[in-house]
């Protein structure tokens, strides 16, 4: 019974954590609109190959989740 408080602290903790993260994301959804942003990738690599298109999409993905 004395573990409890201490679940109930670890389930708050959780549950403020989910609520900031799901926030976040809300937030940035708007801003990285990945419905006009895809074509306009698309269009900016279109010259370039396969390989160095990955690269680059992978590079943005990082830069997107550090922001």
């Amino acid at each position: 019974m004395g573990n409890v408080p201490r679940v109930d602290k670890i389930m708050n903790l959780i549950i403020e954590y989910s609520d900031y993260v799901l926030l976040v994301v809300a937030g940035l959804i708007p801003i990285a609109n990945p419905f006009s942003t895809a074509p306009l990738f698309i269009g900016m690599t279109a010259e370039l190959t396969m390989a160095q298109r990955n690269k680059i999409a992978k590079l943005a993905t990082f830069y997107m989740f550090v922001i």
